[in-house]
């Protein structure tokens, strides 16, 4: 039944041309580089939330906002994702050595590599349930509304 009801919401993101990603990350969890693999997923979570200005503020309180209601679990989101954030920096600019023994050993890298990789599914589901993707101005208002903007 959820297939049958995504299928046509599916379809007509694809159309729009901002499903792009999914097809790359696809065909990147079927190829054994893992580091290649942390670059793909990055890059659909960073075309879903459409990250400007300072990128990695952009894209922690985007995906807080855009996952999280209750403003503690924000904060905590938030802070969980920089976490991540900083994971995907230091893989793809080759200051962590994370290849495939390093998934075997289950080691932290690897477990922020899964929590990267259900991050990107969260999103899709949030697109998914909409039924469409965020505009850039929809992201900026939600950017705007993060509470370390508003002090209270």
């Amino acid at each position: 039944e959820w297939i049958e009801k995504n299928t046509l919401t599916i379809n007509q993101l694809n159309r729009e041309g901002r499903m792009n990603f999914i097809h790359d990350v696809y065909d990147v969890l079927n190829f054994p580089n893992v580091s290649v693999q942390v670059m793909a997923i990055w890059s659909g979570i960073e075309s879903i939330i459409l990250s400007e200005g300072r990128v990695r503020e952009s894209i922690k309180s985007r995906c807080a906002m855009i996952l999280e209601e209750d403003e503690e679990k924000q904060k905590s989101r938030f802070k969980r994702i920089g976490e991540l954030y900083d994971f995907r920096s230091k893989v793809i600019h080759g200051n962590e050595n994370f290849n495939l023994l390093t998934v075997i050993e289950e080691s932290e890298s690897t477990q922020k590599f899964c929590e990267s990789y259900q991050l990107l599914t969260d999103l899709l589901l949030k697109v998914l349930e909409r039924g469409r993707f965020w505009t850039r101005e929809e992201l900026r208002e939600i950017q705007e509304k993060y509470p370390s903007r508003n002090p209270m």
